[in-house]
């Protein structure tokens, strides 16, 4: 039940941002059937694949349960946009993370 729930998240982030299954297994350098397989809870994500996806879709994926982990919504215009593209989108949404993280740290102070 818990990688079904996981499998619909990760195709609801997905498809909100405009991603298709071939964009997410360039990024990740795997087998588009594997994305699938993830989506519809036939296979286990790894720790590592979901941290990856949840900096892509600007979200904790690891830590919080997948219902309750919401995507922060920051803008990037591009018309093609690549692993490469999607790499620096995922390293400029970890940055974004980490800040909402310290600042949540610093409230309960």
């Amino acid at each position: 039940m818990e990688k079904i729930i996981l499998g619909e998240r990760l195709k609801e982030l997905r498809t909100k941002f405009k991603f298709t299954q071939a964009d997410i297994s360039s990024l990740l350098g795997v087998d588009q059937s594997l994305i699938s397989k993830y989506e519809s809870g036939e296979r286990q994500i790894s720790m590592d694949t979901l941290e990856k996806l949840g900096d892509l879709y600007c979200c904790d994926l690891v830590h919080t349960p997948p219902v309750a982990s919401p995507a922060l919504q920051v803008a990037f215009r591009a018309d093609n946009i690549d692993a490469s593209n999607m790499t620096a989108i995922q390293a400029v949404n970890r940055v974004v993370l980490n800040s909402v993280f310290m600042a949540n740290l610093l409230k309960e102070d």
